[in-house]
C-alpha cells in the first residue's frame, strides 16, 4: 500500500481520469532509455513490480489550508480537518483493516516496532554484502522487544512507586497527609479504568509529533484481576515463577481491588513492603507477559539476558533507596514527637527564676518524679504515636542526649540551692557571734557602773569563757574524732572491695581450673525474654541481652561477661536436667528451655543466627539427657566468625576427636587435644561488642592459656 501525502496533482491521463491505483501502475511502468541512471530506475521499478504483485495507492490531500494550523498539525482536532482528507483517510483505513493482514515470524505476530528491528537486520545484512539470517534477525528482535518491556516495567514501577509513596516534608505535613493513606477505590477517579496511549500533544488532539492517529483504549477487566491476584512468596526472592489467576468472580475481583494502598513516610516498613509488592506486580505485568511467553522462551533459548532477574535488581535498588528515605524520616519525625513530649520538662528549666525560690529538698524531688513519673508517660506516648523503623533508635537517641543532659542541669540547679542553704546557716551563726560580743561589751559597761560587782561579773564572765572555751575544745575534739572515724571507715572499705575483688578473681580463677578438669563450659551473649509489669496489673514481654553459662547440667547468666568473670549474680544456677529444649518455627534463631517439674520459669532465648543457635540447643539437649558434649573447632568455624586461641604448649589437634563425655570416667582431653588446626592464631568478637557469641572453656585458663570458642 503506497500512500502519497500532500497531493496536489489531478489525475489525469491523456486528459481522462484515473484512479489512484492506476496512477501507482503508471509510475512503475519503464520509461525506456539507454543511460546509466534511466537502467537503474527502470530495474528498479521491475523489481517493485515484482516484489509487490498485489499493490494499491491511496493519494492524501493536505489536511488543512491554514499555514498555521499545518505547522501545529497534531493539536488540531479531527473534525476541523478538510473533508476531501477525512474521505480518504477512511477509504485508506478500511482498505487496510479489509486487506492487510498481520506480519508473522515463527506464527507469532509482529508489532511495528518488532517490524522496524526486522527490517533494519535485514538491511544491515544486505548492505554488508552478507545473507540475511531469519534466526539471527528474529533473536535480535525478540532481543529488542524484550529489552523495551524491561525498560517500560522499570519506569512504570518507579512512576507506580512515586505515585503511591508520598516522601516526608516536615511533622505538621505528614499529620495533614493522614488521608493519603486510604483504600485505592475511595481516592481513584472515575476514569482510572482507562488507559490513553500516545498522550503527549494536549487534551484535544488527534495526531501525535509523528502524525499518528491517537487511540484511546479501555482497560480490560481481566488485565486489572491479573495485576491484582499475582501470587508472589515475599520469602523467596529468586523465585518469582507466579501464576496469574483469569477466572475469578466480581466479588474476588473487588476483594482485590480493595488491597491497593498508598503511604506516607514515613510508615512501618511492612506497609512500605505491601506497596511496593503491588507497584511490582503492576510493573511486572507486561515484562512477565513478554519474558516468560514465547518469547522469553526465544531469548533464553538464543542465550540472551534474565530480563526478569535484572528487572528484580533494579525494583530492589529503586525500593532500597525508598527504604533509605523512610529510615530518615521515621527518624526525623520521631524527633520530633519527643521534642514535643518532652516541652514540658524543657520549660521547667528554662523558667529559671521560679526554681530558685524552693528548697534544696524540693527541687531533689522534683528531680526523682522527672526520672521515674515524667518520662514513664513520655515513653508510652512515644510508643503510640512513633511511626517507622527508626523509632527505637530516635528514642535511645532522646535519652541518651536530652534525658541525660536535664538530669544533670536538675542536678546543678539541686547542689545550688543545698549551697545556698548552708550559707544561710553560716550567716545565722555569725549573727549569733555578733550578738555575743554585744553580750560581751554590755557587761564591761555594768563593770563600770558598780564596782561592787565588778568581781563577781569579772568571775562570772571568766567562767563562761572557760566554759564556751570548753565546749569548743570539745566540739573539737569530737569532730577530730568523727573525721579520724569516717577516715578509718573508708579505708576499711576500700581494703575490704580489694579484699573482695581478689577473693572473687582468686575464687574464680580456682573454680574455673577445679570445672574445667572435669567439664567444658558453653558461654555467650544471647538475647532473653523477661516479662515486665505493666500499668493495671498487665504484664508486658521485654528483651534483655544476657550471658548465659552451659557447666555441665547448670545453666547460669550474668548481666555481663564481666560479672561472670568476677562471679557477680543474683541468679542462682538452673538444672537443665530433664528439661525440654524446642525450637521456635516462626523465628529460626530462637528457641525455648522448659525446665523439668517446673522448678523454674521457662526461658525464651534467641540466638545471632541459626548456626549459633543450633550450637546451643545441641549442648542444652545433650546436659539435660546427661551428657557434656565436647566442642569442635571445626564445627565454630561452620557456626560463625569465631577463633580458638592456642594453649600454653602451641600443639593444636582437630577439635572433632575429642571425647565426648557420656557418663564415662575418662581423663578430660586437654587444650592441644581440643583445639582446632585451623584456630591456631585467630581472635574472637564477643557479642558485648555488637555481637552473638558463645566461649568454650577449657581447663587451662587464663589469657595467655585460654581455651574458648566465641560466635
Amino acid at each position: 500500500m503506497w500512500v502519497v501525502r500532500d497531493f496536489t496533482l489531478q489525475l489525469l491521463d491523456n486528459g481522462k481520469p484515473i484512479s489512484s491505483k492506476q496512477y501507482l501502475e503508471n509510475a512503475l511502468q519503464p520509461t525506456g532509455g539507454y543511460s546509466d541512471d534511466a537502467v537503474e530506475k527502470d530495474q528498479i521499478r521491475a523489481l517493485l513490480s515484482n516484489f509487490f504483485r498485489h499493490r494499491d495507492c491511496v493519494t492524501l490531500v493536505r489536511p488543512v489550508d491554514d499555514e498555521q494550523k499545518l505547522r501545529n498539525l497534531p493539536q488540531v482536532p479531527y473534525d476541523e480537518l478538510r473533508h476531501e482528507f477525512r474521505t480518504s483517510f477512511e477509504s485508506l483505513r478500511k482498505r487496510l483493516f479489509g486487506k492487510a493482514k498481520p506480519k508473522t515470524m515463527f506464527g507469532k505476530p509482529l508489532n511495528g516496532a518488532m517490524f522496524v528491528n526486522l527490517a533494519g537486520s535485514y538491511v544491515e545484512a544486505l548492505n554488508s554484502g552478507k545473507a540475511p539470517v531469519i534466526s539471527s534477525a528474529w533473536s535480535r528482535v525478540v532481543q529488542a522487544q524484550c529489552h523495551d518491556a524491561f525498560e517500560d516495567a522499570v519506569k512504570c514501577y518507579k512512576a507506580e512507586l512515586q505515585a503511591r509513596v508520598r516522601k516526608y516534608v516536615s511533622a505538621e505535613q505528614f499529620e495533614k497527609d493522614a488521608s493519603f493513606e486510604v483504600i485505592g477505590d475511595e481516592k481513584d477517579g472515575p476514569n482510572d479504568g482507562i488507559q490513553v496511549v500516545n498522550n503527549g500533544q494536549g487534551s484535544n488532539a488527534m495526531f501525535d509529533k509523528h502524525g499518528n492517529l491517537r487511540t484511546v483504549v479501555l482497560r480490560r477487566k481481566s488485565e486489572i484481576q491479573d495485576l491484582i491476584d499475582e501470587a508472589e512468596n515475599p520469602t523467596d526472592t529468586e523465585n518469582e515463577m507466579i501464576e496469574i489467576t483469569k477466572k475469578d468472580s466480581d466479588a474476588e475481583f473487588e476483594a482485590a481491588a480493595q488491597s491497593v494502598e498508598r503511604t506516607r513516610l514515613p510508615c512501618p516498613k511492612e506497609r512500605l513492603i505491601n506497596v511496593h509488592r503491588l507497584c511490582k506486580k503492576l510493573a511486572k505485568k507486561k515484562l512477565r507477559d513478554i519474558a516468560d511467553g514465547d518469547m522469553g522462551a526465544d531469548v533464553a533459548a538464543g542465550g540472551g539476558d534474565d530480563y526478569m532477574a535484572q528487572f528484580r535488581v533494579a525494583v530492589a535498588a529503586v525500593f532500597e533507596s525508598y527504604r533509605q528515605q523512610n529510615a530518615a524520616a521515621s527518624m526525623s519525625y520521631c524527633r520530633h514527637v519527643l521534642s514535643v513530649l518532652s516541652q514540658p520538662g524543657t520549660d521547667y528549666l528554662t523558667h529559671s527564676e521560679q526554681l530558685h525560690q524552693k528548697s534544696a529538698m524540693e527541687l531533689y524531688r522534683e528531680t526523682q518524679a522527672f526520672l521515674q513519673d515524667d518520662l514513664i508517660e513520655v515513653h508510652k506516648e512515644f510508643v503510640a504515636r512513633a511511626v517507622g523503623p527508626s523509632a527505637d533508635a530516635a528514642y535511645c537517641e532522646f535519652v541518651s542526649q536530652h534525658v541525660l543532659s536535664q538530669t544533670i542541669q536538675r542536678t546543678e540547679i539541686t547542689n545550688a540551692a543545698h549551697m545556698a542553704e548552708v550559707r544561710a546557716l553560716e550567716k545565722k551563726m555569725n549573727d549569733l557571734s555578733v550578738k555575743v560580743a554585744v553580750a560581751q561589751g554590755q557587761a564591761d559597761a555594768m563593770q563600770e557602773l558598780s564596782t561592787q560587782q565588778q568581781q563577781k561579773c569579772e568571775l562570772g564572765v571568766k567562767e563562761a569563757e572557760q566554759r564556751c572555751a570548753a565546749e569548743l575544745t570539745g566540739l573539737h575534739s569530737t569532730l577530730e574524732f568523727k573525721t579520724n572515724e569516717l577516715e578509718h571507715i573508708l579505708n576499711h572499705n576500700a581494703t575490704m572491695k580489694r579484699l573482695a575483688d581478689t577473693a572473687q578473681q582468686g575464687q574464680y580463677r580456682a573454680t574455673e581450673f577445679a570445672l574445667s578438669a572435669f567439664a567444658q563450659v558453653l558461654c555467650g551473649y544471647l538475647i532473653k525474654q523477661h516479662m515486665a509489669p505493666g500499668a493495671g496489673g498487665s504484664t508486658r514481654a521485654k528483651w534483655q541481652q544476657r550471658y548465659f553459662v552451659l557447666q555441665g547440667p547448670q545453666l547460669s547468666f550474668y548481666d555481663t561477661k564481666e560479672d561472670y568473670e568476677r562471679c557477680r549474680s543474683d541468679n542462682p544456677p538452673m538444672d537443665v536436667t530433664g528439661a525440654t529444649i524446642e525450637d521456635n518455627y516462626a523465628v529460626p534463631e530462637a528457641f525455648s528451655v522448659s525446665f523439668h517439674d517446673d522448678k523454674y520459669y521457662p526461658l525464651q532465648l534467641h540466638a545471632k543466627s541459626r548456626e549459633v543457635k543450633q550450637e546451643w540447643v545441641r549442648s542444652l539437649r545433650a546436659a539435660a539427657g546427661g551428657q557434656a558434649t565436647a566442642q569442635g573447632g571445626a564445627a565454630c568455624s561452620a557456626f560463625s566468625s569465631s577463633s580458638i586461641r592456642p594453649s600454653a604448649s602451641g600443639k593444636t589437634n582437630d577439635l572433632n576427636s575429642s571425647a565426648v563425655y557420656q557418663g564415662e570416667k575418662k581423663v578430660p582431653p586437654s587444650y592441644a587435644q581440643s583445639a582446632s588446626s585451623s584456630y591456631r592464631a585467630g581472635t574472637g568478637t564477643g557479642y558485648a561488642a555488637g555481637n552473638s557469641s558463645s566461649e568454650i572453656y577449657g581447663p587451662t585458663g587464663g589469657a595467655g592459656g585460654s581455651r574458648y570458642m566465641q560466635m
